[in-house]
């Protein structure tokens, strides 16, 4: 979680309880949870009641930014289904201060909802603008390999910090990124502070990264609010951008450095990373010893 607050899941029993302000509240028993996404004060779950039969989105805490994606600004503590078009399957989730993403199937189409900063989301030109309700990213519909109907396959992960939004392509693991990218966090070659639509990280087809023709395949990402982290399926961990507070590196709009992806690959060691978790300024790695 971004905030202050957070959540316990029990698979045993299927309980939900959420911790506020020293309070602990049950929030649900009736819903088996698959996925789980924290913002600064709301949070995002895919999770299916024994009614149900598939997953569906459901969201509750703060919505005063149009984050919890059901229409209307608000703060609601129980739990509420997200409006998803045409009932759409979600797969994947992310969410950040007041700022939600959800990927769904069978298309792999991309969900943005909440509060646009940094052009997190498309609707509009407007740099700060709240999306009510989940808005499809029109820009990443047409991604990824092709089926034998001819549709793509879309994306398959999606993540997020305060400032920026990482999404990857189903089949290709073509990498996009958006939003700020003062200190290379994007991977995009741009002296600009942000990139207002999403773009392929070409940077990562470089031999010594992922290489253009590799078959890696892209198993987990996570977003701080400097920094870009990627997992691959053979362990190895990639990270653009800066970790910590404090930035070795001068990027700024005049500086004469064009290059903004500070790219680092961790896997030149006795073990294999198996899992990454961004905070806002850090990073968790868990390796296993080869």
């Amino acid at each position: 979680s971004y905030g202050f607050d957070f959540i316990v899941y029990s698979e045993n029993n299927g309980n939900l309880w959420y911790k506020k302000q020293d309070q602990i509240k049950l929030i649900t028993s009736d819903i088996t949870i698959s996925s789980i996404a924290c913002g600064y004060d709301h949070t995002l779950l895919i999770g299916a009641t024994v009614s149900e039969k598939h997953n569906v989105l459901y969201s509750f805490g703060c919505g005063m930014k149009g984050q919890l994606g059901i229409g209307i600004a608000i703060e609601w503590n129980d739990i509420q289904k997200c409006l998803l078009v045409n009932d759409e399957i979600p797969i994947c989730i992310a969410a950040s201060l007041e700022y939600s993403m959800v990927i769904t199937k069978p298309n792999g189409y991309l969900y943005t909802f909440g509060r646009s900063t940094y052009c997190n989301t498309f609707n509009t030109n407007i740099k700060y603008n709240n999306d009510l309700s989940p808005t499809l990213v029109n820009e990443l519909t047409n991604v990824g390999n092709i089926n034998s109907n001819f549709s793509m396959t879309g994306l398959k992960l999606c993540s997020c910090s305060i400032w920026h939004s990482i999404a990857i392509a189903e089949g290709t693991n073509d990498v996009f990124g958006w939003g700020w990218n003062k200190f290379g966090q994007i991977g995009i070659n741009n002296i600009a502070d942000y990139v207002a639509y999403p773009e392929r990280i070409t940077d990562l087809d470089r031999d010594d990264i992922l290489g253009e023709d590799s078959n890696e395949d892209i198993v987990s990402i996570s977003c701080g609010n400097r920094h870009t982290a990627l997992l691959t399926a053979s362990g190895t961990a990639i990270i653009m951008g800066s970790l910590g507070i404090d930035n070795p590196v001068k990027l700024s709009r005049n500086s004469d450095q064009t290059n903004r992806a500070d790219m680092k690959v961790f896997d030149r060691m006795d073990s294999k990373s198996i899992a990454i978790n961004s905070y806002q300024w850090g990073l968790a790695v868990l390796t296993n010893s080869s």
